[in-house]
């Protein structure tokens, strides 16, 4: 039985060290991962060790409720403000000419202003040697209920492009 035991023993000697390698590398690896953990945690809770974490997200929750709460208010005023911009009058035309063959440069005038419906104004300054006359013609839905010269139907034909 001496002989047993002396056999065995530096087999059961070095699979003793062999289990205390792995126990140890085992060890190492436990380590490192709570380490990790550790620092995950930190960041989680902005380094504030005494953070309780149900507390952090019931804060994160309020946040995000805010949040969407501001966004829905935004998003109403930016279909307000997209409903005004259709009616200003953003499409600007003009057209210069000589009303008069015989009397000078083109010091007559045509402007149409007008919004994304083509509702709007045009402005007519038609100048002789003597006086300017100063006409104002309404637009709706790119008509006028007035007639149009064709320097008018022009500018106007322009604009609305």
């Amino acid at each position: 039985m001496d002989e047993l035991t002396t056999t065995y023993s530096g087999l059961v000697a070095l699979l003793a060290l062999g289990v205390a390698a792995i126990s140890l590398i085992i060890n190492l690896i436990l380590c490192i991962s709570l380490v990790r953990a550790v620092k995950r945690q930190r960041r989680l809770t902005n380094g504030n060790n005494e953070a309780n974490v149900e507390q952090l997200l019931i804060d994160i929750r309020d946040r995000y409720d805010s949040i969407k709460g501001e966004q829905g208010q935004q998003a109403d005023l930016l279909k307000s403000i997209q409903a005004k911009l259709k009616t200003m009058k953003s499409k600007i035309g003009i057209h210069r000419y000589n009303a008069f063959a015989a009397d000078g440069n083109d010091l007559s005038f045509t402007i149409a202003m007008v919004d994304e419906e083509a509702n709007g104004v045009l402005l007519t300054g038609i100048h002789s040697r003597d006086q300017t006359y100063v006409y104002a013609k309404p637009v709706a839905k790119g008509q006028s209920s007035y007639n149009l010269s064709p320097e008018e139907k022009e500018t106007l034909t322009q604009t609305l492009r």
